[in-house]
This record gives structure tokens, C-alpha cells and sequence, in this order.
């Protein structure tokens, strides 16, 4: 596995990101891959969202890292995220606080701005709590919109950490973080944001 550093530490989940550079063998076909499937994706809000593929490749970077954790992959999925300079992402989560999900990132444009990438937002104690104990038979995708309707909620845009884009760079972090975009860009399938989101449940493995 090439250039892997952590941010915090391997048994601190609470906010952990896993950085992985150089993540693909051949990026290149990788993102020629995912340029096919743009006619076939769905337009969203927040841009154009096609159906993935899993390689090899990927599996097998996954497998080592989980194995590290002590954790068992039991469900692997990926969408491909196509998103341009008129479409943004609100922060959200991919799953609730009681689920031991894992979301990553791979960011496959060749070249980016400074300050492209991903926000991943810590909130604070207050907000956690309201978090842990309100809304779980909610949808997901409204459940931050939920809860700021029901307790006048607002998830101030404190940064705890910016994740800088780079082509090939491959992010992982618990689902449970909230995180979103940082910003959109281009204006066709070749020139905007190009990454491919995946989604991991996974089990402790008992020895």
C-alpha cells in the first residue's frame, strides 16, 4: 500500500481519516471507466450520480485496512459523483450514530485548486447529543434537515478538518462524520469534480 498516513489514532474512531495516495494502479482507466457511465447516471441536486464498479484493486485495499481494524467488510457498494460548478453538496452523513459504517472517497480529476476537497465537520458536545438520541427512524438523507427543524439545530460550519483533493487520492472515514463537498467546478463531465463514493458496513471480527 503506497504513502498511507492516519490522522489520529488507528483505535480512535471518533475522528479518524484514513489517506491513502497513489490509491489506483492505473488511474488513468480508472477514470475513462467512469466517464462511460455518465449517460447512464441520475441527476440529482447535487449533481450527476452514476452506479459504480468494485475492482480488485480497491477490494484488496480495503481488505488489508479492515483486517488492521479487526473488522469484517460485510456489505461493499459505490456510486461515481459527477459534480459541477452549479451544483453543491449540503453536510451530511451516510448513516446514524448507532451504525458502524465507513464512507471513502477517491478523487479522480487531474487537477485541482487549492482549496478543493473534502470538509469533514465535528459537532460540538451539545450537538452530539441531540445527534445520539433524536431522530433515528428518519431518513438519512433529511436527517440533518430534521433536526434542525425539531430543535432549532444549526451545525455551525466548524472545520475540523479540510481533506485537500489530489488526483488518485483515496480518503476513508466512519460514516457517522459529518461532511460534504467543499465546492463543485467545470461545467461538462470532463471538466468537473469527478470521484467515486464508496459505502462499507462492516462487524468486528470476534477472535
Amino acid at each position: 500500500m503506497n504513502s498511507v498516513f492516519e490522522i489520529n489514532r488507528i483505535d480512535d474512531m471518533e475522528m479518524k481519516i484514513i489517506v491513502l495516495c497513489n490509491c489506483y494502479e492505473d488511474p488513468g482507466q480508472v477514470r475513462k471507466d467512469c466517464l462511460t457511465r455518465y449517460k447512464y447516471g441520475k441527476n440529482t441536486p447535487f449533481g450527476m450520480k452514476c452506479k459504480g464498479y468494485i475492482s480488485e484493486n480497491i477490494k484488496n485495499i480495503f481488505e488489508e485496512i479492515f483486517n488492521n481494524m479487526n473488522k469484517k467488510i460485510t456489505l461493499l457498494d459505490n456510486s461515481i459523483m459527477f459534480v459541477d460548478k452549479y451544483h453543491s453538496q449540503y453536510t451530511h452523513r451516510d448513516c446514524k450514530e448507532y451504525q458502524d459504517y465507513f464512507t471513502c472517497v477517491v478523487y479522480l480529476n487531474e487537477n485541482y485548486l487549492s482549496k478543493q476537497g473534502t470538509k469533514i465537520i465535528e459537532p460540538d458536545e451539545e450537538e452530539l447529543n441531540i445527534i445520539s438520541h433524536a431522530g433515528r427512524n428518519v431518513h438519512n438523507q433529511t436527517y440533518l434537515q430534521y433536526l434542525m427543524g425539531q430543535y432549532n439545530l444549526v451545525v455551525k460550519n466548524r472545520e475540523s478538518i479540510v481533506i485537500q483533493a489530489e488526483y488518485n487520492k483515496f480518503i476513508l472515514f466512519s460514516a457517522k462524520d459529518w461532511h460534504s463537498v467543499s465546492s463543485g467546478f467545470g461545467d461538462s463531465k470532463l471538466t468537473c469534480r469527478l470521484s467515486q463514493s464508496y459505502y462499507l458496513n462492516t462487524t468486528n471480527v470476534i477472535d
